[in-house]
C-alpha cells in the first residue's frame, strides 16, 4: 500500500507509514469501506472505528456533575433529617450537610461554566478533514491510489564515488614492535 500523505511504499499488512508516520489502517479500512465508515463485515473492521463521537467536553462534564451534585444533595435532605430524628440527634447537621453539598454543586457547576474548555481536549474545534479516495476510475486502469509514485530524474549513481587520495601512495606506519626494537638496539 502506497501512503496517501508521503507516498512512501508500505508493506500490505502496516499499520503506520514508515516514513512520516500515518495510521494506514484507518485509510484501508476507508478505502474498503468506500470513502466512508468501516462496517462490521470488513475485513478491516477493528474494535476501534475509523471515526469515532468525540468524547464529551470538559465544561458539558464539569456543569453535569455540578447539577447531579445539587439533585443528590437535595434528594437526600430528606433522607438524612428522618435518619438523625430516628437516631435521637439533631436534625440541624444533616440539613447543614446537605447545605454544603448542594453549595459545592453550584460552585462545580459556575467552574465548569467559567473556566473549563468548551472543545474536548485534544481535539479540534472545527471537524478534521479525512483522506478520501480517488473519485473516478477508469475501465481497465488501476486505481491512481494503488500506483506507485512517478519516478524523477535524479542524480547518476556514479557521481557519488569517493574521491580520495591514490592507495597506492600510503605508506603503512611502522609497528609497535618494530619501533620498540630498532629502540633497544641502539647503541648508548
Amino acid at each position: 500500500m502506497y501512503c496517501p500523505k508521503c507516498s512512501q511504499q508500505n508493506l500490505p499488512d502496516a499499520r503506520f507509514c514508515s516514513r512520516c508516520g500515518l495510521q494506514l489502517e484507518a485509510v484501508a479500512r476507508a478505502l474498503v469501506a468506500g470513502g466512508g465508515e468501516a462496517t462490521a463485515a470488513s475485513p478491516y473492521a477493528a474494535a476501534t472505528p475509523f471515526y469515532a463521537a468525540p468524547e464529551e467536553s470538559a465544561k458539558r462534564r464539569g456543569a453535569r456533575q455540578g447539577v447531579m451534585i445539587i439533585v443528590w444533595a437535595l434528594a437526600m435532605a430528606p433522607l438524612l433529617v428522618m435518619l438523625s430524628t430516628l437516631v435521637g440527634g439533631r436534625p440541624q447537621f444533616a440539613i447543614a450537610s446537605c447545605f454544603f453539598a448542594s453549595l459545592g454543586g453550584i460552585l462545580r457547576l459556575l467552574y465548569a461554566l467559567l473556566f473549563e474548555r468548551g472543545t474536548p481536549k485534544g481535539l479540534p474545534a472545527a471537524p478534521a478533514q479525512f483522506y478520501a479516495p480517488p473519485q473516478s476510475v477508469h475501465a481497465g486502469a488501476a486505481p491512481q491510489g494503488y500506483l506507485p509514485p512517478p519516478q524523477q530524474q535524479g542524480v547518476p549513481a556514479g557521481s557519488f564515488a569517493a574521491r580520495g587520495a591514490p592507495t597506492s601512495e600510503i605508506v603503512s606506519p611502522p609497528s609497535v614492535t618494530e619501533r620498540t626494537t630498532t629502540l633497544f638496539n641502539k647503541p648508548r
